[in-house]
C-alpha cells in the first residue's frame, strides 16, 4: 500500500476545501494514500501520443436529432 506524503496530504485537503467537502480524518488519510499513483497514471494518459487525431467527440447543439 502506498504512503501518503506531506505533500499529498496537503494537496488533498485543498481539493477537498475547495470542494466544500469534509469527509472523516482517516479517508482523507486514504485519498492521500491514494492521489500518487492515480496522478502517476494519469500522467501517462495524458502522456500518450495519439498523433492528430481528436481524443474526443465533439457535440454540436445544433446538430442534435438531425
Amino acid at each position: 500500500m502506498p504512503e501518503a506524503t506531506s505533500e499529498n496530504l496537503a494537496i488533498v485537503r485543498a481539493l477537498l476545501d475547495a470542494a466544500g467537502l469534509q469527509p472523516p480524518p482517516e479517508e482523507v488519510d486514504r485519498l492521500a494514500e491514494l492521489y500518487g499513483p492515480i496522478r502517476r497514471q494519469l500522467a501517462m494518459v495524458h502522456a500518450a501520443d495519439v498523433g492528430d487525431v481528436d481524443p474526443s467527440n465533439v457535440f454540436r447543439a445544433g446538430e442534435v436529432g438531425r
